[in-house]
């Protein structure tokens, strides 16, 4: 490469003020050419898209053209106009396809602000890079150093500099004008599901749809908002506390990473189940086992958490990096109902306390000690591959229930399991062992899945154990576990449809994860598991717990819940839920008001 730069470093050309205009426009054209090409869908459908509605190439070149312009305008030279929009796009476009693979999301501009999560997450990832991608790189980096024999026309800087201005009014003028025109936006045909990101991406290009989306950084505003509405909704929930006494049950919730019962899947054949605790203690007198919607695919798992000890519905915030975003004051919660009924709450996560910034937001809901990934190496946990494994981590959580101050009331522990986050290859063995498959699975896919379904054994196991351990305890305990969302695997959701999952007939199979509930012989004198719906969605479950302790009426918020829930389980997307979009905004759009 260095070669062959030196060896277009020769000759000069010169370019005057109508050729140099028209190459920086034949130069939008082609990147923006390039960002359709590398959206995660066939290029030819692309191609088919676009040329039915030509106003999408326009939409997206635009912002591209308009970058050049104002580079161009402030440096007249062509390299720095041209290299700068090019990176933006490539990594943009990358980002885009890396996550729509691993996540089935697109790249929003709210995920700029997740850049030490995504780092993280992604630090021992493996990528791979189609060669057509590879070849168009290579295009654009030998186009743009055969730029620096160019002498392009230079305008004088009392002509260029207004125009970059001229750029930067048209493009802040476009913006509300145009590209945040939610209806404009919304005209556009989808080829696929007008409720999935990533087919709108496909459908209307990610230029477009990014800027277009980077308008929804707030919570939506429901139409008919006021503040005197939620008001007269919430005076009209019954807040009766209930009669009947909950025998201080102490509560431990365990939320599982990844946790699925993907090994059910009659594709599969094991020496040993890894499922068997789990569907041991699912079958034990005091479980019950069901399943939730949560937010998410393949991650997101804050969306879940916020979702469930809220009760309220990330899908109704718009996209953003993490619902957990908008705590930045406390927020009602089941943790801060617990808390106002005596309980002593108790949160603990085995990751970096500034994940989803979780050290703020914990404290916001209303937890009062916290223990993150430090506390857990301090008490001498194990890790593999850098995460805090299933057993240190269940450990751990024995050790708080055992040595807490039973002065300071009953407790409500939360803790959230790490050790089965993604990648999952070669995490404990080489190949796979015991485990037939009557897909087609190539060897890398096999020991992948393998060693996922290796950590779910072991979680499983941890489970049972605990609940062991809580029936021998000489109190009332309920315990409450849930999986945050559905493994993602390096195949992406190729895997799923493999495995005849079929998510573009079903959507809702892609964010079903299962939970189980267990009381401990105490707890079973003071309340009943036969009412939990056997599916709902993940918001309800900080009311179900509520309501299993007698709880459920203890604020407007969660009474309104209550009665909510019987009409719509399962949160419908098409469907308005004017009231509970209205208070959801009243309780987190306060700061944005």
């Amino acid at each position: 490469m260095t070669k062959l730069i030196k060896k277009l470093s020769g000759a000069r050309l010169y370019l005057r003020a109508p050729f140099t205009f028209a190459f920086l426009f034949i130069y939008g054209g082609m990147l923006t050419a390039a960002s359709i090409f590398l959206l995660p869908t066939r290029f030819i459908a692309s191609v088919q898209i676009f040329t039915q509605s030509p106003m999408l190439i326009l939409l997206n070149g635009l912002p591209i053209w308009l970058l050049i312009g104002l580079l161009f305008g402030i440096s007249r030279n062509l390299v720095v106009s041209t290299a700068l929009p090019t990176v933006i796009i490539f990594v943009m476009s990358l980002i885009n396809r890396g996550k729509v693979f691993f996540r089935d999301e697109p790249f929003l501009l709210a995920d700029i602000f997740l850049f030490n999560e995504v780092r993280y997450v992604t630090s021992e990832i493996t990528f791979y890079t189609e060669w057509a991608i590879i070849v168009l790189i290579i295009f654009f980096i030998i186009l743009i150093a055969s730029l620096l024999n160019v002498r392009p026309y230079k305008p004088r800087w009392r002509f260029s500099l207004p125009g970059a201005v001229g750029c930067v009014i048209c493009m802040a003028v476009l913006l509300p004008a145009v590209y945040w025109d939610q209806q404009y936006f919304g005209s556009f045909p989808v080829e696929g599901s007008r409720f999935r990101l990533v087919d709108i991406y496909n459908s209307r290009g990610s230029v477009y749809s990014f800027l277009a989306l980077a308008s929804r950084f707030s919570p939506q505003r429901p139409a008919g908002f006021s503040e005197q509405l939620a008001r007269e909704i919430l005076e009209q929930q019954d807040t009766t506390p209930l009669p009947r006494d909950p025998g201080h049950i102490n509560v431990i919730v365990v939320m599982g990473e990844s946790f699925s019962r993907l090994s059910d899947n009659t594709a599969f054949s094991f020496e040993s189940d890894p499922l068997t605790a789990f569907h041991t203690l699912a079958a034990r007198d005091g479980s019950i086992i069901g399943d939730i919607i949560v937010p998410n695919f393949g991650g997101g798992t804050a969306n879940t958490e916020f979702d469930i000890l809220t009760g309220m519905f990330t899908r109704f915030i718009r996209e953003s990096p993490s619902s957990f975003w908008f705590i930045r004051q406390p927020l009602e919660s089941a943790v801060s109902v617990l808390a106002d009924r005596g309980y002593h709450n108790v949160a603990m996560h085995p990751g970096a306390p500034w994940f989803y910034n979780r050290q703020n937001v914990f404290r916001h809901l209303g937890f009062h000690d916290m223990y993150f990934r430090d506390d857990f190496l301090d008490a001498g946990a194990d890790t593999i591959t850098r995460l805090v494994t299933e057993a240190s981590t269940f450990d751990f959580l024995r050790d708080v229930v055992t040595n807490r101050d039973r002065a300071q009331g009953p407790i409500f522990a939360y803790m959230v399991t790490i050790q089965n986050h993604m990648p999952f290859a070669n995490r404990f063995y080489s190949g796979s062992r015991g485990m037939t498959s009557d897909v087609n699975f190539n060897e890398a896919e096999m020991n992948e899945l393998y060693n996922y379904f290796y950590g779910m054994r072991q979680s499983a196991e941890e489970l049972l154990a605990l609940a062991d351990f809580l029936e021998k305890e000489d109190e009332p305990f309920l315990l409450v576990f849930y999986s945050d969302h559905l493994p993602a695997f390096s195949g992406g959701i190729g895997i799923y449809q493999r495995l005849g999952l079929g998510f573009a007939q079903k959507p809702e199979l892609q964010f079903t994860v299962p939970y189980l509930i267990f009381a401990n012989e105490l707890a079973r004198e003071f309340i009943s598991l036969e009412d939990v719906p056997p599916l709902f969605s993940a918001n309800y479950m900080g009311q179900q717990l509520l309501s299993l302790l007698g709880f459920q009426r203890d604020t407007p918020w969660f009474s309104f819940l209550t009665d909510y829930m019987p009409k719509h389980p399962i949160i419908d997307l098409r469907k308005e839920h004017t009231n509970f979009r209205i208070l959801q905004y009243y309780f987190m759009g306060q700061r944005f008001r």
